[in-house]
Formats: C-alpha cells, sequence, structure tokens
C-alpha cells in the first residue's frame, strides 16, 4: 500500500526527466542540423566566389591575350616592312655598285677599246673592288636583319608566356571543378580553395611579368 502510493510520483517525476531529456536532445539535434547547413551555406558562398573569380580572371585573361596577339601582329606588320626595306635598300646598293662598275669600265673602254678587252687586268681589278664593297654592304645589312629576328625572338618568349598562362587557367578550372559537392567536404574544399587561390596568385603574377615584358 506503502509502495503503491511513492509510486505514482516516481514515476510522474521520470516521466518528466524523459520529456526534458528528449527536448534536449531534440534541441541538440536542430542546433546540430542549423549549424550543418549554415557551414553547407558558406561552402557554397565560397565557390560561388571563386567560380565569380575565376570567370573574371579568364576575361581579364582572354582580353590581354587578345591585346597581345594585336601587339604582336603589329610588330610583324612593322618587322615585314622592315625587311622589306632592307631588302630594296640591298637592291640599291647593288644597282649603285653595278652602275659605278659600268662607268668605270665604260671610261676604261672609252679611248682603247681593243687594248683594254685583250688585257683584261684593269676589268678584274674593277669587279674584285665592287666584290668587295658589296660584301661590306652584305654584312651591314645582316647586322641589321639580325637586329630585326632578335626582336621577333623576343616576341616568341613572350608567346611562351602566353601558353604557361593558358596551362595555369586550365589547372585552375580543373580545380574548381575538382571541388564537386560540398556535402561533407570541408576539408578538402578548403584545401582546393587554397590551391585555387594560389593558381590565381601565380597568373597574376605571370600577366604583371608579361605586361612588363611588353611595356
Amino acid at each position: 500500500m506503502a509502495l503503491g502510493h511513492f509510486a505514482a510520483p516516481i514515476i510522474g517525476l521520470l516521466l518528466i526527466l524523459t520529456d526534458v531529456g528528449g527536448e534536449c536532445v531534440k534541441e541538440d539535434n536542430e542546433k546540430l542540423i542549423s549549424l550543418h547547413f549554415k557551414k553547407q551555406d558558406k561552402m557554397q558562398d565560397e565557390m560561388t566566389g571563386i567560380r565569380e573569380e575565376t570567370s573574371r580572371m579568364r576575361e581579364k585573361m582572354q582580353d590581354e591575350m587578345t591585346g597581345v596577339r594585336e601587339e604582336m601582329s603589329r610588330m610583324r606588320e612593322k618587322m615585314q616592312v622592315e625587311l622589306a626595306g632592307l631588302k630594296e635598300n640591298m637592291q640599291e646598293e647593288i644597282n649603285k655598285l653595278r652602275l659605278e662598275r659600268m662607268k668605270e669600265h665604260f671610261a676604261l673602254l672609252g679611248n682603247k677599246p681593243s687594248e683594254t678587252l685583250e688585257n683584261g687586268s684593269n676589268n678584274e681589278t674593277s669587279l674584285a673592288l665592287a666584290v668587295l664593297q658589296l660584301s661590306s654592304t652584305i654584312e651591314n645589312l645582316q647586322s641589321d636583319r639580325g637586329d630585326v629576328i632578335r626582336q621577333s625572338q623576343g616576341y616568341i618568349t613572350e608567346q611562351n608566356g602566353l601558353s604557361e598562362i593558358r596551362r595555369t587557367l586550365e589547372d585552375l578550372q580543373a580545380n574548381v571543378e575538382d571541388l564537386g559537392d560540398v556535402s561533407g567536404q570541408n576539408m578538402s574544399l578548403s584545401n582546393n580553395a587554397t590551391n585555387v587561390h594560389k593558381d590565381l596568385n601565380q597568373v597574376r603574377g605571370m600577366v604583371e611579368g608579361l605586361q612588363v615584358k611588353m611595356d
């Protein structure tokens, strides 16, 4: 009888404690779920920011590469004009030498054509002088041509730099695609985001270096 008298309050107390404990567990679960979704939203925002930054960098690189191509096209046209000018100058020098030799020959043949033709020594001397002068002119023109070739090699180096930047952009795109699903990948996302930022900094450095070369 006495046991039954105390059993009801004890059972009621146990039920109350069970309800309170259940509410605590429920609140903890809700907090964990809320925290998980907040982390997921944060990671999605970070990925969105990385994609936007990558898109901006890609557009910027495309604009800069277009500018470099245009500059290289202008330089090619300029070098072609310079080479054409060098060829014209060379031909003019050759024509001048030929004209001078012809004048000398006509002067030698003017009064004694038969004697000069039979001897031939004066003509050989004039021809040797003409060859020496022509060789000197060709050497000077080849030196000018070497300067033009060195300029073109500088632009080839810049083209190689553009290829390296293009490969870095491809690696950057691969890192962004590797991010994948953000659920349960906090550490992996952080590492990938760090790699993406490193790649972005590397691309910026390459672009700045290329701009310095172009300036």
